[in-house]
């Protein structure tokens, strides 16, 4: 027996099998990793979220949801579009048509990890500027160098890419979730047949044509008792399915892990957000057509070669990971720090090719057509103010 090829049917198909070639602990392990939940979670009782949410291997419940056997979707290099529903991102074929699931190569793998890239805070900013962009084929051979580089960093930032770039999928979110905490006990590296899967969710958010910043809009009050009411309703709550509880938990084990004080905010009211959306849906074939996309399996075919030089975003070389703006406050003294700063976010390096969306209605969404329950943000994508660009024209031949 071999690791399901999707997620999807992993997810409800125990699999001791796979469960040991991913060198899983096993539930005793995991048993006694659990402890009383409560509000104050460390970092070693991660376990414990860990151990509410569903896993492939330890369901036998049959679901409703039978996803049948996918097609794998082949990499377009140059064009990404969206289906006219706007929920699910289309990877279109380059022609070669690909009837049973493949996986990548060895060869194909190495031939990554030998490349000269090896500064990780270049590739996970280079990264996340491609999903920001929506450049699939990018963010694909930057992901697979990165988890070639430092797969540990890899995992870590990608569920956070996600929430802030783009939105959450219901499929993959989990799992990458789960990965990151198999990473955390050792269990590295990424098994290769897995690969394909890691490299399928990266696709699909960096092809998702939403940036969903209902977090951002949340309303305002007690963030650490709000997030207290959520986690102690999560498991009673009447109609919540039980994917969505998954999605829940494994937010909340993220934001265990840490990370940079705005990332845990986020994270928390996304949190909250999150179970206000799922908990309120009067219709729950609309939330699972929402957020419950498959996630496409990226054949070894499909794979883009490695990051050119002539490829590489300047813009990932900012001020997060470089001492850019005190080179520029010399060179340009005319200009303060922070509105250096804040013309290179604006200009630059925060810039995303998506729509943003305030909100998601499930009263106004369709089963058919789901997007229209998002309710955009005003203006819909980046506008820069004329100050800032005025700055942007002075600087950007020094980046």
């Amino acid at each position: 027996m071999s690791w399901p090829t999707s997620w999807a049917n992993c997810r409800f198909s125990p699999c001791l099998t796979a469960r040991k070639s991913l060198m899983i602990p096993s539930l005793a392990m995991r048993t006694r990793m659990v402890k009383t939940m409560s509000c104050g979670l460390k970092k070693s009782t991660a376990g414990t979220i860990c151990s509410r949410m569903v896993m492939p291997w330890t369901s036998t419940k049959p679901c409703r949801l039978q996803p049948q056997r996918r097609r794998p979707f082949q990499l377009d290099c140059h064009h990404t579009t969206s289906s006219s529903n706007g929920w699910l991102p289309t990877i279109q074929p380059n022609g070669i048509a690909h009837t049973s699931s493949a996986t990548i190569s060895t060869s194909r793998v190495a031939s990554h990890a030998g490349r000269r890239i090896r500064y990780v805070p270049y590739l996970k900013s280079h990264l996340q500027k491609c999903i920001r962009r929506r450049l699939v084929d990018q963010s694909v051979s930057t992901a697979l160098a990165l988890i070639n580089v430092n797969y540990n960093e890899f995992i870590r930032r990608i569920p956070i890419i996600a929430v802030e770039d783009a939105r959450v999928f219901g499929a993959a979110y989990p799992v990458l979730v789960w990965l990151m905490l198999a990473a955390s006990k050792g269990y590295t590296p990424l098994p290769q047949s897995l690969v394909p899967d890691v490299l399928g969710a990266v696709a699909q958010i960096a092809a998702s044509n939403v940036q969903d910043k209902g977090w951002m809009h949340c309303p305002k009050g007690q963030r650490g008792n709000e997030v207290t009411v959520v986690l102690n309703s999560i498991e009673v709550a009447e109609g919540l399915p039980r994917w969505a509880r998954d999605i829940l938990w494994s937010i909340r084990c993220r934001r265990e892990f840490g990370g940079m004080a705005g990332d845990i905010k986020m994270l928390d009211q996304s949190l909250i957000c999150l179970f206000h959306r799922f908990s309120t849906c009067p219709d729950r074939s609309v939330l699972e057509s929402q957020f419950l996309a498959p996630v496409p399996i990226l054949p070894a075919q499909a794979i883009p070669g490695p990051i050119q030089p002539n490829r590489f975003l300047l813009n990932a070389i900012d001020f997060h990971v470089s001492p850019i703006i005190a080179h520029l406050a010399a060179r340009y003294p005319q200009f303060s720090e922070d509105l250096l700063k804040a013309t290179i976010w604006e200009c630059s390096s925060g810039v995303n090719r998506r729509s943003a969306a305030t909100n998601w209605d499930p009263v106004k969404a369709k089963a058919g057509d789901p997007s229209q329950g998002w309710e955009w943000d005003t203006p819909r994508e980046y506008a820069p103010s004329t100050e800032l660009v005025h700055v942007w024209r002075a600087i950007e031949g020094d980046l």
